[in-house]
């Protein structure tokens, strides 16, 4: 495979990945010498005009020359693409990749003026926490009504109507203890589902956004639990529903009792004589940002629920948005984008380092200009095409795949199709701060679609290495299985001789190896070779080059084209990760080994020179 051209918006492509408008950005785009390119020009429309600005070779290496561009900012949001002239005539290189054609401008890349995310997320490796089921401190709780309390190994039942009532007592004092876990791990950032009162373990139909729901250890038990944390130097992250309050809330009570009467019946879109519901779950009422009182209450008021648990004394980091696609919109009425850019701001004036990523799963790339969401939860463009790839797929289709019947089965070729096209379709910061996961509280356990714990930990080798932030759900690291719905949210397991200890080290050493190499949270991305059964990339920073294989089976080995190696000996390449080194034929060309399934990370010696 011949290297093609290649931009991106990492460090060693974009001088300012957040410049002021006025500012001229320096982009570079990188192109073997075999493709013969004589002219690089640059293709903007500010203002929507069209505007051309050669460029100039920057310097020239042995096997390609780096060419530099200056992009001028005219607006808040720049798209931008290169054209390459050449003998052969005329090509262009968008973030989906090189066409002779003119491709269509929704692949093209995008610097904007909007601040970016917070600079600790990139560093961050995030440990989903369902509260009621990781752990638990022994202390006295009121339990109510509603519930029906479970011993710490009861199974979780079937029904999903028990299932959401059953009450296993984990809580935030339990969580506290439990941090020595994950530092031991090494993730340094937690996510809880809600914590807010609510009818349910799950707690998503919440019935009060003030307070702590007391099952968990009310508001102190929050205010200790993020102190601890943040002691520690980690980050925590909440859950918040904006798109929806639960039916047991005084807003909807009021209103349901009251009907139009009522002070908050403008809280909620009628459809008729009743109210719109989230998925038509009548537990779930929809709420209306038609509202001025609604987006006060919930974002934009001087201590509306977005807001005041990111001040002292809980001092939340950000927030996870609960449906964040469906935040505000409601027939004729579509708010979301505005309240996406609200819910920024307000967070931003209380703490400018807080993250804010919505859930998603499906094509987000319409609200991800860097307005709104930071980055979303990145289902369609990593764990969909990643389960297809190395996932039982029979088994994801009969428990839960996106209301399809059938998970279609992927090669490896078909991934790198998929991943491309939804990194292609959004701003890199976007692409670079959204949440990668391979499972997470709604979906089967990683190691039960996973077939088999070498499979498994290829996977957790893509969650470390893609670009994006890994997310993981608590116990994935211990081999728990789940199949679908609730089952995946059984007890965290703390007998250490029930737990698959090898497989809690791969996600030790693997979680390990992302936070301590810089091109894996900051560098760029190029393919190296795509094949049926292996993935191979190239991740580099401005002072490291990391060259990732991902096989689910064994397969050919595979030569590396001389213009990867930049110089770099290939018996020098320091093997990082795995157990087989690259390889160099008698005739000198360097190759990567062909077993599988198998996850290897090798740090090239010959790091490029920094072009920003």
């Amino acid at each position: 495979m011949r290297l093609p051209p290649h931009h991106d918006g990492s460090e060693l492509y974009v001088s300012d990945p957040h410049p002021q408008l006025g500012e001229l950005v320096a982009v570079f785009v990188r192109v073997p010498r075999w493709v013969d390119v004589r002219q690089v020009w640059v293709r903007s429309r500010p203002d929507g005009t069209l505007h051309l600005r050669e460029g100039v070779p920057d310097r020239v290496e042995e096997h390609d020359v780096i060419w530099r561009c200056e992009l001028p900012i005219h607006n808040q949001v720049t798209r931008y693409r290169f054209q390459l002239r050449s003998p052969g005539g005329l090509s262009w290189l968008t973030a989906a990749g090189v066409s002779r054609w003119e491709p269509p401008e929704s692949t093209d890349f995008c610097l904007t003026t909007f601040a970016g995310p917070p600079d600790w997320v990139s560093n961050s490796v995030f440990y989903q926490i369902f509260p009621d089921c990781f752990a638990n401190s022994g202390a006295t709780r009121e339990w109510p009504e509603w519930s029906l309390r479970s011993a710490w190994d009861d199974p979780v039942s079937t029904d999903w109507r028990v299932s959401i009532r059953q009450v296993y007592g984990g809580d935030l004092q339990g969580i506290a203890e439990r941090l020595d876990h994950m530092e031991r791990l090494g993730v340094n950032a937690l996510y809880l589902t809600p914590f807010f009162s609510a009818p349910s373990s799950h707690r998503y139909n919440a019935d009060d956004f003030t307070h702590v729901d007391p099952l968990l250890g009310g508001d102190e038990g929050l205010a200790m639990l993020s102190a601890e944390v943040h002691r520690r130097g980690m980050r925590i992250l909440g859950d918040l529903t904006l798109h929806h309050c639960g039916s047991t809330h005084q807003w909807f009570q009021s209103a349901h009792e009251l009907g139009q009467a009522a002070a908050t019946s403008e809280y909620f879109p009628w459809e008729g004589t009743d109210f719109a519901y989230c998925r038509g779950i009548p537990t779930l009422p929809k709420l209306d940002y038609r509202s001025s009182r609604v987006r006060q209450a919930m974002v934009t008021g001087s201590n509306s629920v977005v807001t005041r648990w990111l001040r002292p004394p809980f001092e939340l980091d950000g927030w996870r948005i609960d449906l964040a696609n469906m935040v505000g919109r409601y027939r004729d009425s579509d708010e979301n984008k505005p309240i996406a850019r609200a819910t920024r701001r307000a967070m931003s004036k209380v703490n400018p380092a807080t993250y804010l990523v919505g859930e998603h799963m499906y094509d987000a790339s319409p609200d991800l200009l860097g307005d709104g969401w930071h980055g979303v939860t990145n289902y369609s463009g990593f764990t969909w095409p990643v389960l297809g790839w190395l996932g039982d797929v029979e088994l994801l289709g009969r428990a839960w795949f996106m209301g399809n019947p059938v998970m279609p089965s992927l090669s490896g070729q078909d991934v790198a199709e998929a991943l491309d096209a939804y990194r292609a379709n959004a701003p890199w910061t976007a692409a670079t701060h959204a949440l990668n996961l391979l499972g997470s509280h709604d979906t089967p356990r990683w190691r039960t679609v996973a077939r088999d714990v070498e499979t498994a930990v290829v996977g957790v080798g893509l969650l470390m290495s893609y670009p994006g932030v890994p997310s993981m759900l608590y116990g994935d690291e211990i081999g728990l299985t789940g199949s679908k719905g609730d089952l995946a949210r059984s007890p965290m397991v703390w007998d250490e001789s029930r737990w698959d200890t090898a497989l809690f080290e791969e996600y030790r050493r693997l979680i390990h190896l992302r936070c301590e190499h810089v091109a894996f949270s900051r560098g760029g991305f190029r393919w190296v070779h795509v094949g049926e059964d292996v993935l191979i990339f190239l991740r580099e920073s401005a002072s490291q080059r990391l060259l990732v294989r991902a096989s689910r089976r064994a397969h050919r080995p595979v030569p590396l084209p001389p213009e990867l190696l930049l110089g770099c000996r290939t018996a020098s390449a320091a093997l990082l990760y795995g157990q087989v080194p690259l390889r160099e034929r008698p005739d000198g060309v360097a190759e990567v080994p062909g077993e599988g399934p198998s996850f290897e990370v090798w740090e090239l010696d010959a790091a490029p020179a920094s072009t920003a």
